[in-house]
């Protein structure tokens, strides 16, 4: 694998989902929204790498974990973009943009408001089951 790591990997394959896209035309950034977003948007975040030990020496498979970030001016926005982040991502395999996933699985899901700069957002915990090349 190039520098293509398994998080721009995701945000690369829900780019090209047709119901994803059609809400946030392309917004999908790595960590942070830009400085005053056009919203609804995604932002995704690797948090963590872990190998599986295999009594075959199979080798080479990961586990991801991923923080998917949907955010909207408004709760029933959000809650619209998680919906499709999750029918989309959740018990997908196959090859995402360059590299195989055999399984992504939904973990967690919390619903949060900053009334500072009055954002909505859902956020998702997910697993991304893959090889690293």
């Amino acid at each position: 694998m190039t520098v293509e790591a398994i998080d721009y990997e995701v945000r690369k394959f829900l780019a090209d989902q047709s119901t994803v896209n059609t809400i946030v035309e392309a917004r999908l950034y790595p960590m942070m929204l830009p400085q005053n977003p056009v919203l609804p948007a995604i932002t995704i975040q690797l948090t963590g790498t872990r190998g599986i030990d295999t009594h075959d020496d199979a080798g080479g498979i990961k586990i991801s974990t991923l923080q998917i970030d949907s955010w909207g001016s408004t709760h029933t926005s959000v809650k619209l973009l998680a919906k499709a982040v999750r029918g989309v991502l959740n018990g997908y395999s196959g090859t995402l943009d360059t590299q195989a996933a055999q399984n992504i699985v939904f973990k967690n899901e919390l619903d949060l408001f900053d009334p500072e700069t009055e954002k909505y957002r859902v956020v998702q915990f997910w697993e991304v089951w893959h090889t690293l090349d």
